[in-house]
């Protein structure tokens, strides 16, 4: 199924990001003491959206179609996880740097010397939704970065970078899609998604 296209007007008012990391909490009933342990199951973005009012009829057609298309939860479509580019426009070149990278960092190159990522910015690599855990400075137009949740597929080398205007490719977290319709044609249109590979 292709990849939908989310209507870009009106922007989105309020997301709420969530990573879900599933773990395994022990704890000792003598001692009390904690212990967790990661489980194997892969982590997931999952998103809370609500778009700012949508003001006019024709403004809502296309809102009314995408929902529809979506089809529940097997529609895929692209959300746009920060309110303005990030970093400087010049990481538009940005690349991975080496094939069969997986784990917790990642190495890219085609970066502006000098340029820091900085912990808490996003990236999408391969689709997939990452968060920068550890600053890096670019040297030499190449630089390492820590991430979570862990790259889960090996992209290959040159794969793009999306680090500008980074996304997450979701899917709706149930099989209803609904809006609010108000006086003086108003709508309200909001919706749960999460991470669908």
């Amino acid at each position: 199924m292709a990849i939908l296209t989310m209507p870009a007007v009106p922007g989105i008012k309020e997301l709420k990001p969530t990573l879900r990391q599933p773990t395994q909490i022990n704890r000792a009933e003598f001692t009390g003491k904690r212990r967790g342990v990661k489980l194997a199951a892969a982590p997931r973005w999952m998103f809370a959206v609500a778009m700012a009012p949508v003001r006019g009829e024709a403004a809502m057609k296309p809102w009314r179609a995408f929902l529809a298309l979506c089809e529940g939860q097997a529609g895929q479509f692209r959300l746009p996880v920060t309110e303005r580019p990030q970093g400087r426009a010049s990481r538009a070149g940005a690349v991975v740097d080496g094939a069969g990278q997986i784990g917790y960092q990642v190495a890219l190159r085609g970066l502006l010397a000098g340029d820091v990522i900085e912990a808490g910015e996003f990236l999408t690599i391969g689709g997939q939704l990452l968060l920068v855990t550890a600053s890096a400075v670019v040297a030499n137009g190449k630089a390492t970065v820590g991430i979570r949740p862990f790259l889960w597929a090996p992209p290959a080398d040159g794969s793009a970078v999306e680090a500008t205007r980074p996304y997450a490719i979701v899917s709706m977290s149930e099989d209803t899609a609904s809006y609010a319709a108000k006086v003086g044609q108003e709508y309200e249109v909001a919706f749960a998604c999460e991470e669908s590979r």
